[in-house]
């Protein structure tokens, strides 16, 4: 490179001796070293911003999907989730739940089954007091602060079987003794740490 940049510059009239092209080219590989770090550099942050975009994009699907399955809003869901795992409680777990409860509704509104008559027996009503069907958010804090207030451990059981299961309940028992104000308190730490968007 050095023989390069003296034949250019005394094509350019200027009179430079080995040490001065010898600095001048160590100055250009240098450079040249830094362009390329900073192009890799610029590469690496697109390349991070992409995938930053991918995964709130798929984040975003995941939650409108499952909030279809489940009735509930996106919102909803996701603060459900986030409250699921930090009690050890696995999504799919919850989603079933989540349905399980939409038919249970169903069956308080219509005045049918066993698992309407669960949530009747602890004092559950299917409307809120504008007196539309309540969201499966709140039906889920509901049942668990209603469970709680059961004294007796197999009565508390049974009814937590009839609503969702008896696989299903003993699963979701560490959700389920959170109680509404735990759940309530999860779904609000969910919002302050940013996993709903």
């Amino acid at each position: 490179m050095a023989t390069t940049i003296r034949d250019f510059l005394v094509k350019i009239g200027v009179d430079a001796d080995s040490s001065q092209v010898d600095s001048m080219t160590a100055g250009l590989k240098a450079a040249t070293a830094a362009a390329a770090a900073a192009v890799a550099a610029v590469v690496a942050l697109s390349v991070a911003v992409f995938e930053l975009a991918s995964a709130t994009a798929t984040q975003g699907d995941e939650a409108a999907k499952g909030a279809q399955r489940t009735n509930t809003s996106a919102e909803e869901y996701q603060e459900l989730a986030f409250a699921a795992e930090k009690s050890a409680v696995s999504i799919s777990t919850l989603e079933s739940a989540l349905q399980k409860q939409t038919t249970a509704l169903s069956e308080l509104e219509a005045g049918t089954g066993a698992a309407g008559e669960a949530l009747a027996t602890l004092g559950i009503g299917a409307r809120d007091s504008e007196g539309n069907l309540k969201s499966n958010a709140q039906l889920m804090e509901e049942i668990a602060e209603a469970l709680a207030g059961v004294t007796d451990a197999q009565e508390r059981a049974a009814l937590a079987q009839d609503i969702y299961g008896q696989r299903l309940a003993g699963d979701l028992l560490p959700l389920l003794n959170q109680g509404e104000e735990g759940i309530a308190a999860l779904r609000d730490e969910a919002q302050a740490l940013g996993a709903v968007m």
